[in-house]
């Protein structure tokens, strides 16, 4: 037997034995007998009948569908859960598996049965589309195809979207974020809920969904202690060091001490809405303009009408002054306007910049009804921040007794827990909305911040540049002092649009008094027999809540699995369709062994030994699938039909 010689034919790798002379020495020319055609037992029957009408393929589907099913199922249950259980999170206590495990194991099945139909219907699309003359070569692409993404891109290059292939290489393709579709449908997302876990406090005491923070409608008597004697009582103590908080916070206290109310919030999560307590609050003028430079015994600055006096400039025995400070009750003045009952006028004149332009502030203090927003979290540093508001217009009513003035002060607008108060003939409104004033606590408020030694008063001097030489001065001088010297005069007076240093003094006494008075008791006016069962102390009710993650599915990222899984079986409905007159081949390798190439294509290719070579032959031929005299052959044109 001859070899037949192509351009590209190499020779034989080993000598060519005739079959017949091989296997069949001793009788070389007896004839080949075909096989008869197998025994269709009802075992084949079954068999093939599992083949023709793609049964394994829509057992595939089907389990497909119930995965897909059982991850809408899963992600239905979990969506609005609490993040680690799941059901009810005020009686559930029984932890759960976090889902992305089970989503992972779920859509590994629903994804390996979606394309096994897939992949029968891409290599059955292959028969299909050698039903007209194709390249050889894209025998390869199809079988590629079959087999994965990279196969499958290959595949859209080469069919062009020609061939209902390109769906199946498609859904190949868009598996492939599948189950990141699937995972990042999932959200985890905090939410804020009323705490349902009890706290155990140092007094025995629990706290669950709710806190308190205290308020108070009144400063009498009980806000008082007596000093010498009974006519020269002080306020409280805790009263007398909140104020000199105040004074000192900006002098470097604020670095080491907090100035916030104290608040029980086991979470760090607490709102308490708005509210109202009686407080005190502040009003600072530049009165800087008025100043005045006299003449006697030297140059002397004054401000008029106030009886302030600095001497301008050092010479012995002269000193030179610094800060002269004085505080009345007495606070009748038209540069204020009517806020509330006044309690105490501060005027200051300070001269202690080298520019030796002097300063003058006038400052007032303001009985008022604060209302305020309470919330605590982490954006307030988890400690309580009050939100201002604007202050409701109050109405007070000055009451003449024996001892002094007692004050009866009504808002306009009345806030308690959040809510507005409206009825005024209700026990409530009376009770939270009618604030008063006493005049025994009101004076001996007065009588400490007008005190020589430790109230708003008092003078500096310079006695010595070198050395320097300073007179004793008392703890607010001190603090004011310390305030002028860090700054310009700009920064001590302030701006229209921005608080000075001394401005901002005065609010932290404002501050810091009102957190010490809301925190006193008041008397209960119904218990007569008792007295030291009389206090009691107002309060605005919290709600304790608490940060937990709930799971939150966004149902529109599983548009692209859903379309996945049913697309695969309308991909795989669609092949068996378009396949009804031919045979059902699929992904077997049988049918190129036993229906390969004609004979004379065979002898066209030549004997490629490698795959390259058999690739490059395989480009250049053109080939069908047909009956030919030799049986179902891969075909050109030129060969024989049958």
């Amino acid at each position: 037997m001859s070899t037949p010689t192509t351009p590209n034919a190499k020779a034989p790798l080993m000598e060519t034995i005739p079959m017949a002379t091989a296997y069949y020495p001793a009788q070389p020319n007896t004839p080949i007998t075909p096989t008869a055609p197998p025994e269709r037992s009802y075992k084949f029957r079954v068999k093939e009948l599992l083949n023709q009408l793609w049964i394994w393929e829509a057992l595939s589907c089907v389990v497909s569908v119930i995965f897909y099913l059982a991850i809408m199922m899963e992600l239905k249950k979990y969506n609005g859960s609490r993040y680690g259980e799941v059901g009810d999170t005020k009686t559930s206590g029984k932890a759960k598996a976090p889902i992305f495990p089970i989503l992972s194991f779920l859509s590994a099945i629903m994804k390996a049965a979606m394309l096994m139909p897939v992949a029968s219907a891409i290599s059955q699309s292959k028969w299909i589309w050698f039903r007209k003359e194709r390249k050889l070569a894209h025998m390869d692409r199809f079988d590629e195809a079959s087999r994965g993404i990279i196969g499958s891109l290959r595949l859209l290059f080469t069919i062009r979207f020609m061939n209902i292939a390109a769906i199946g290489a498609l859904l190949t393709i868009f598996s492939l974020p599948m189950d990141a579709f699937i995972q990042s449908s999932v959200q985890i997302s905090p939410k804020r809920i009323i705490n349902q876990r009890p706290f155990k406090l140092e007094n025995n005491k629990s706290l669950t969904d709710q806190t308190y923070l205290a308020r108070t409608t009144q400063f009498t008597i009980n806000s008082t202690q007596v000093m010498t004697t009974p006519d020269n009582a002080w306020p409280q103590t805790d009263l007398i060091n909140g104020i000199k908080f105040g004074i000192s916070y900006m002098s470097g206290i604020q670095d080491a001490i907090t100035a916030n109310m104290p608040v029980q919030c086991p979470t760090g999560i607490c709102d308490f809405g708005r509210y109202q307590t009686l407080g005190v609050e502040s009003m600072c003028i530049d009165r800087s303009k008025e100043i005045m430079e006299t003449r006697p015994n030297g140059f002397n600055y004054t401000l008029p009408g106030t009886g302030l006096t600095l001497r301008k400039v050092l010479s012995k025995p002269n000193p030179q002054g610094l800060i002269t400070a004085k505080s009345t009750n007495n606070t009748e003045s038209t540069l204020f306007p009517e806020l509330g009952p006044r309690i105490v006028r501060t005027t200051l004149l300070i001269n202690v910049w080298d520019s030796g332009e002097p300063v003058a502030m006038d400052c007032m203090l303001y009985w008022r009804v604060r209302t305020r927003d309470g919330f605590l979290n982490i954006t307030s540093g988890l400690v309580l921040e009050e939100r201002r508001v604007p202050n409701a217009t109050i109405s007070w009513t000055p009451k003449t007794l024996p001892g002094g003035v007692s004050y009866s002060i009504v808002p306009d607008e009345c806030w308690v827990n959040n809510t507005k108060l409206v009825d005024k003939d209700s026990k409530d409104y009376e009770n939270n909305c009618v604030y008063f004033v006493g005049y025994i606590g009101n004076q001996a408020l007065q009588r400490f911040l007008l005190d020589d030694e430790d109230g708003l008063v008092g003078d500096s001097y310079m006695y010595s540049m070198n050395p320097k030489d300073f007179s004793r001065t008392n703890h607010f001088i001190t603090n004011v002092y310390e305030l002028a010297v860090d700054g310009d005069q700009l920064d001590f007076t302030g701006t229209p649009n921005s608080d000075g240093a001394l401005d901002k003094m005065f609010n932290n006494i404002a501050y810091m008094m009102t957190n010490t008075i809301r925190n006193t008791y008041r008397e209960h006016p119904e218990n007569t027999v008792n007295p030291n069962m009389r206090r009691f102390q107002l309060h605005v009710n919290g709600t304790i809540y608490q940060d937990v993650f709930f799971y939150h599915v966004l149902w529109t990222r599983l548009a692209l699995p859903s379309m996945l899984v049913f697309g695969s079986i309308f991909f795989f409905i669609l092949t068996a369709i378009a396949n009804q007159s031919g045979e059902t081949w699929k992904r077997s390798s049988l049918p190129l062994l036993f229906h390969g190439l004609g004979t004379p294509e065979r002898i066209q290719a030549g004997e490629p030994t490698t795959a390259s070579e058999m690739l490059e032959v395989a480009k250049n031929m053109n080939v069908k699938l047909a009956m030919t005299g030799e049986g179902m052959r891969m075909v050109g044109h030129e060969a024989g039909r049958m």
